[in-house]
C-alpha cells in the first residue's frame, strides 16, 4: 500500500472546504499561501495570511478558518484529553485567531467533516445549518 503524503492530504482538504465555502455562501473562497505559514512565522496581523483558507470579502474576513485532515478517527473523549489531536488543533487555532472568530473543520479518512467554532454568528454567515450543539464555549457540529 502506498503512502499518503500529509502535506498533500492537508493540501486536499483545504481546496475542498475552500471550494465547499465558496459554493455555500457565494463568495470566493481560496488556500491561504503556504497554509498559514507567512503568518505564524512572521507573527502577521494581516487575517489573510492566517488560517488555511480565507475570503477576501469584508464580510468574511474577521473569520479564521483553519481545517485538519488526519488519519484516525477523532473520538468523544479526544475532546477531554489533553494530548490528543483535537486539543492540540483546538489550541493552535484559538492562538492564531487572537481575538477574531475562528472555525475548525476537522476530517477523518472516511468519516464526514465536523467543525468547532467560537461563534454560532460564524456558522450563520458560512450558512453551516442548524446540526450543532453548544459545547462549553463553543459550537461542534458537522457538515450537512
Amino acid at each position: 500500500m502506498q503512502k499518503i503524503n500529509s502535506r498533500d492530504k492537508g493540501g486536499r482538504f483545504e481546496r475542498e472546504m475552500s471550494k465547499f465555502l465558496s459554493k455555500n455562501t457565494g463568495y470566493s473562497w481560496n488556500r491561504t499561501p503556504f497554509s498559514g505559514a507567512i503568518a505564524t512565522i512572521h507573527n502577521s496581523s494581516l487575517s489573510q495570511l492566517k488560517g488555511d483558507v480565507y475570503c477576501e470579502d469584508k464580510m468574511f474576513q474577521d473569520i479564521l478558518v483553519e481545517c485538519k485532515s488526519y488519519k484516525k478517527p477523532v473520538l468523544m473523549e479526544d475532546i477531554f484529553k489533553k494530548s490528543s489531536n483535537l486539543n492540540a488543533w483546538l489550541l493552535q487555532t484559538i492562538e492564531e485567531a487572537a481575538e477574531q472568530d475562528w472555525i475548525l473543520f476537522f476530517k477523518t479518512n472516511n468519516h464526514m467533516t465536523l467543525y468547532l467554532t467560537n461563534a454560532s454568528s460564524v456558522i450563520q454567515r458560512l450558512k453551516l445549518g442548524s446540526s450543532y450543539i453548544k459545547f462549553h464555549t463553543y459550537r461542534f457540529g458537522r457538515l450537512e
